[in-house]
C-alpha cells in the first residue's frame, strides 16, 4: 500500500469541507486507473457524481487514497471507488463553492479551455495570459475591481488547488 501524496491529502481535506455543507457535485475523469464504476460508466471523461452524508449509504467512505461509496445507477446500487487522483472539480450544492485540480484535469478539456478562453480574448481584443481553468469552474471568477454590489452573491467561487 502506498500513502497519499500532497495532492491526494488536499483533495481529501476539500472534499470532507465541503461534504460538512452538505451535497457535494464531484467530477472526475473515469478512465484514470483505479476508478471502479458500472461498465457504461467506465470511459467518461467528465463523470459527475453526487455524494452526502446525507443519503445513508452502506458505503460511503472518505479514505485517504479514495472515495469509496455504494452508489445508486438506474436503482441499482453499485460500490464505487473514486480515487482523488480521478476527481477534477468539486461543487458544493450548498454554497457554491467550486475547487478545480488542475493536476487532474483530462487532456482534452485543458485543450478546450485553453481553445476557448484564446477566441474570448481575440474575440475581445484582450491580451494574452487569462487563465483557461475559468472556462471549467462553472462561470467566470469575481472581478476583482467590480463594486461589491456588481458581484451576484450566487455566482459560484472558484478556488483553484495545485
Amino acid at each position: 500500500m502506498r500513502f497519499p501524496d500532497q495532492a491526494e491529502r488536499d483533495k481529501r481535506g476539500q472534499l470532507i469541507a465541503l461534504l460538512d455543507d452538505g451535497l457535494v457535485l464531484v467530477h472526475l475523469d473515469a478512465r484514470r486507473v483505479g476508478v471502479d464504476l458500472p461498465g457504461h460508466l467506465r470511459g467518461d471523461l467528465m463523470l459527475s457524481l453526487n455524494l452526502s452524508r446525507r443519503f445513508q449509504l452502506e458505503l460511503f467512505e472518505v479514505g485517504p487514497l479514495a472515495v469509496k461509496a455504494s452508489l445508486s445507477f438506474s436503482g441499482e446500487r453499485y460500490p464505487c471507488v473514486l480515487p482523488y487522483r480521478a476527481i477534477w472539480r468539486m461543487e458544493s450544492r450548498e454554497t457554491g463553492e467550486v475547487a478545480l485540480f488542475e493536476d487532474a484535469l483530462p487532456p482534452e478539456l485543458l485543450a478546450a479551455a485553453e481553445a476557448a478562453e484564446a477566441e474570448a480574448r481575440r474575440a475581445d481584443g484582450v491580451s494574452e495570459g487569462a487563465a483557461p481553468a475559468q472556462a471549467l469552474s462553472g462561470g467566470d471568477a469575481p472581478d476583482a475591481e467590480a463594486p461589491k454590489d456588481a458581484r451576484s452573491p450566487t455566482r459560484p467561487t472558484l478556488r483553484i488547488v495545485k
